[in-house]
């Protein structure tokens, strides 16, 4: 989503992650990306929390203008429901949603929004729902085309090499993107 409502070019990467000693899966992530104009983007997050029924996500995005943050708890598939359709987060301050924090001093807070679309019922995920009808000419909705899924695979590459290398890694692939 940040690559789609940003336009911003990812230039740089540092990464540290943790990965689990049994499925060598990372845990526990923190990144900072630094885009071609100099903004800069932040992000963490933590795959395992002591109840088992939570991840943890942080994304901020600083610029001139201001900060774009994006943070919250992400269910799990043991994370109890209750009758309403919500879980303890959806109803607190750890709810996930977007926020936006103007240089000017304005401060707007968003809706709660999912991470993950866990339900095991239905049709599935909007994603898939999308792509079911863009295959049968419908209209739907790019939410990551072809250059936003170019820089999200390169920054994800420039992120594991930096993981292993310790330092800054160039993202490449994506200059003319």
């Amino acid at each position: 989503w940040l690559f789609k409502v940003t336009g911003l070019t990812p230039g740089s990467v540092y990464c540290v992650s943790t990965p689990s000693e049994t499925t060598g899966a990372d845990l526990y992530d923190a990144v900072v990306i630094t885009c071609t104009n100099g903004c800069t983007i932040n992000a963490s997050g933590v795959g395992t929390c002591p109840d088992k029924g939570f991840k943890i996500v942080g994304n901020w995005l600083f610029g001139t203008k201001g900060m774009l943050s994006y943070n919250g708890l992400a269910g799990s598939d043991n994370v109890k429901i209750d009758e309403a359709g919500k879980s303890k987060a959806e109803e607190g301050a750890s709810c996930p949603r977007l926020e936006i924090w103007t240089s000017e001093g304005t401060h707007e807070l968003g809706p709660p929004v999912q991470f993950e679309h866990l339900d095991q019922d239905g049709t599935g995920p909007g994603s898939l729902n999308a792509w079911i009808q863009a295959c049968r000419g419908g209209e739907y909705f790019v939410g990551a085309g072809a250059v936003e899924g170019l820089k999200s695979v390169c920054t994800i590459d420039a992120m594991y090499r930096s993981a292993v290398s310790g330092k800054a890694e160039s993202v490449r692939g994506c200059d003319d993107a």
